[in-house]
């Protein structure tokens, strides 16, 4: 699994905003691809998933879909983490 330093991920966001979570490319299958949450974030997951899938999109033009691994990671209740 090929995971997204905090650092980068902190740039997808207002770098006063802490990252905390965790994102790792899950699987690559061509031109498709699914990510995988963890830990906790600031922003809600569903967003986390689509700025990730912008942010993808936008260096890698190959990529038709960016999406996550299981939907449960887009839960953002604390029981989830």
């Amino acid at each position: 699994m090929c995971v997204l330093p905090w650092w980068q991920l902190g740039q997808l966001f207002d770098g006063e905003v802490g990252i905390t979570g965790q994102a790792e490319l899950a699987e690559l299958d061509g031109p498709f691809v699914k990510i995988s949450l963890k830990g906790r974030f600031w922003h809600e997951r569903s967003m986390i998933l689509a700025r990730l899938g912008n942010y993808l999109q936008q260096r890698i033009p190959e990529i038709l879909e960016v999406e996550i691994e299981d939907e449960k990671m887009l839960d953002d209740s604390p029981a989830n983490f």
